[in-house]
């Protein structure tokens, strides 16, 4: 595994978020619509530049406001203050259990995505990717291929053995089903039980992580990246916002897959 500083190339697999939900006009439905442009705009990506995929670091140089931008322009609604883009990327200074992967291209912003070796809701050893965000712009093009590409390469390198992601599914929905043959089809994850005929359900899905199932990125993808090890991950650098609060109530609640 690369060190700090050193450049490894991931080779070129597919495209999320930290959750998607359903109501129209509502802040779910928005990141329902966000996770599906993605999925919509991942499935032939555009012979374009190299994406590059750092950790992101007080030192960056993307701002903790333009991170911000991103983040909210990407989700249509306030997704993440810059205090807290900026508190993320604090956590790429050091050994850290969650970080921020920052994307550029042609040296510009056009992407992020988090992951988290262990965080409180999952299982031990079982890593976790969200706030997948790509600049409207550059959607299509590869970014978000790139960047979950770099988290489960981040994650298995650390030693989880398998992934967590969770999304709000909602029976006779295109935007959901399409999410639905995305993630528990292309990305390979799995939920405890088939999707709902009728309604809405919280769906936790998971998928165990190994070399043949990390994602790989289609495109060409240089990524920097940082040394940690599962077992030096600490809970004390995971700082939760009221989202994420809300996300572990309901994962513990509602997820059950073996």
């Amino acid at each position: 595994m690369a060190t700090v500083g050193e450049v490894a190339t991931i080779e070129p697999q597919l495209p999320q978020l930290d959750v998607v939900h359903g109501p129209k006009e509502c802040k779910e439905c928005k990141e329902l619509q966000t996770a599906e442009a993605l999925l919509r705009s991942e499935e032939e990506p555009e012979k374009v530049a190299v994406v590059e995929v750092e950790i992101g670091s007080s030192q960056s140089k993307a701002t903790p406001r333009q991170i911000s931008t991103l983040c909210n322009k990407a989700y249509g609604y306030r997704r993440l203050s810059e205090s807290e883009a900026r508190s993320r990327l604090a956590m790429g200074d050091g050994g850290s259990n969650r970080v921020l992967h920052v994307a550029y291209r042609n040296g510009e912003l056009v992407g992020c995505c988090s992951s988290t070796l262990q965080p409180p809701w999952t299982p031990r050893s079982c890593g976790h990717w969200g706030l997948l965000s790509v600049h409207p712009d550059a959607q299509g093009t590869g970014v978000a291929s790139a960047l979950i590409a770099a988290a489960e390469r981040r994650l298995l390198d650390a030693g989880c053995r398998s992934i967590q992601i969770e999304y709000e599914f909602t029976a006779s929905d295109p935007d959901s089903e399409r999410l639905l043959q995305w993630y528990e089809g292309k990305c390979g994850f799995k939920s405890g039980s088939p999707p709902p005929k009728r309604g809405s359900e919280f769906r936790c899905c998971r998928k165990k992580l190994d070399e043949d199932s990390v994602y790989k990125s289609s495109g060409e993808v240089v990524t920097r990246l940082s040394r940690v090890s599962l077992s030096e991950a600490s809970e004390s650098d995971f700082n939760r916002s009221s989202d994420e609060d809300e996300l572990e109530r309901r994962a513990v609640k509602m997820c059950r897959v073996s």
